[in-house]
């Protein structure tokens, strides 16, 4: 929760209502866990004004995303089969070096993105329900309805942190691709592997994750579902050891 917490000591509050309980579920457990650190829980507070749980995604929040998914698909697709030149060839004039800095900085976010909010995911529930150590009789007793809340809010960060850095990864790298080699179809089979593990990936993430988030969001908490997820989220990250092992060890190369 840190890299969100962190930014936002300076922002202000939001005016919208919201029901106390909601508002507060992470807080309060910030609060159990370290009681001596006021400007974090100041900037939680903020934080959880900013990504309201409780909110579902407006249309226009929803054209936005379907417009930029069907943008990088595109871009990515229609430079596969292109064997003359870059589209937008201006892309081209911008250095390589830079492409190289923006495709290792939103890799890094991209899977330190899912391999993070996977681990807070896997203990989240459990360090919720033991969260009231700090010496309340009640404190530890946690509903269903929160710790469904606390996912839901989980969720809204890993979106805004993993939908920009693997956009900016695939842009990058389709870039360099034809900046080292003229084009995606004459480079290594790493290269175009890397892709194909990608657009496996995005299968898979569309099959489970989004399922599995739209099943807990519309039904609440629940144990066995919770769990499938889990299950979900390890396969992503071996997809996520795949994609790093044909990247840097390059097979046939």
């Amino acid at each position: 929760m840190g890299f969100v917490v962190a930014g936002s000591i300076s922002s202000t509050t939001s005016t919208t209502p919201r029901s106390k309980t909601e508002r507060h579920t992470v807080l309060n457990f910030i609060h159990s866990r370290s009681p001596n650190l006021p400007i974090l829980r100041q900037s939680a507070a903020t934080d959880m004004n900013e990504l309201d749980p409780t909110s579902t995604p407006s249309k226009m929040e929803k054209r936005i995303l379907l417009v930029w998914f069907h943008a990088v698909v595109g871009f990515v697709v229609w430079n596969y089969y292109s064997t003359t030149t870059l589209w937008p060839s201006f892309f081209l004039d911008i250095p390589v070096r830079v492409w190289s800095l923006l495709h290792a900085l939103s890799a890094m976010v991209f899977a330190g993105g899912i391999i993070t909010t996977t681990l807070l995911e896997w203990q989240l529930p459990s360090l919720v329900m033991n969260g009231g150590g700090g010496g309340g009789g009640g404190a530890g007793k946690t509903s269903d309805k929160d710790k469904s809340m606390l996912l839901k809010w989980l969720w809204q960060v890993e979106s805004k942190l993993v939908l920009p850095a693997v956009s900016m990864s695939l842009v990058s790298g389709v870039v360099q691709a034809f900046d080292n080699y003229t084009s995606l179809r004459a480079a290594p089979p790493h290269i175009k592997g890397a892709l194909h593990v990608m657009a496996l990936f995005a299968i898979w993430w569309a099959w489970t994750d989004r399922r599995s988030q739209a099943d807990l969001r519309e039904g609440g908490f629940d144990e066995a579902k919770v769990n499938a997820r889990r299950l979900s989220n390890l396969v992503s990250c071996v997809f996520l050891v795949v994609l790093y092992g044909m990247m840097i060890l390059k097979p046939s190369f």
